[in-house]
């Protein structure tokens, strides 16, 4: 592999929002400095103790049903060698750190890092710079060029981003929307220069 800048866009589903609730389904979106898709993982997870930790907030938001999802589930332990392995190689084993990507990331990075990775390892591969596309969109909504919130369902919509085999509220959905959103707002001020 090169040393091209590389984008690890992510979303968790989780059972709230507090740090100790358990992540439900994970999804990982590397890309290339173009946004382009180099690799796509989507798991559902459980504690490895096959005990979730929810709150009816949480559960309210990612409609997902613990039964079904604890069938097809893999433990955090395995997730966590399986993300580590999947960061290591498209890192090119951490000389190319991926920059973590999407809707609010951080609180996705610190669910990682308190469940899964040790912030030390996540580093190896990871760097601690970030695209927030939930940041630009606030931004922009500073400057006046938007007049909206900027949910990441908002966004699709008034973008005319909208696809039929999406839904929100799913990991993967989520991370390959913000991917798009990504990419739109990238092509609409990428002539403005400094």
């Amino acid at each position: 592999m090169n040393n091209q800048t590389r984008y690890l866009f992510l979303d968790l589903e989780t059972g709230g929002v507090d740090i100790e609730t358990s992540i439900l389904t994970a999804a990982f979106v590397v890309t290339d400095s173009e946004f382009e898709i180099l690799a796509k993982e989507h798991w559902a997870v459980m504690p490895d103790n096959g005990r979730f930790l929810v709150d009816a907030g949480g559960m309210a938001k990612n409609r997902l049903d613990l039964i079904k999802l604890a069938e097809v589930a893999q433990s955090y332990s395995e997730a966590s060698h399986n993300l580590r392995e999947l960061i290591k190689k498209w890192s090119d084993d951490g000389k190319n750190k991926l920059i973590p990507a999407g809707y609010g990331v951080i609180f996705d990075v610190n669910h990682i890092q308190h469940h899964w990775l040790k912030k030390s390892n996540w580093e190896q591969f990871c760097s601690y710079r970030i695209l927030d596309v939930r940041c630009a969109i606030q931004f922009l909504n500073a400057c006046g060029v938007i007049k909206f919130k900027g949910g990441l369902e908002e966004c699709v919509e008034k973008f005319g981003l909208k696809k039929p085999d999406l839904e929100f509220h799913d990991a993967l959905s989520d991370t390959l929307y913000c991917i798009e959103v990504t990419k739109f707002l990238c092509n609409r001020f990428s002539s403005i220069k400094f």
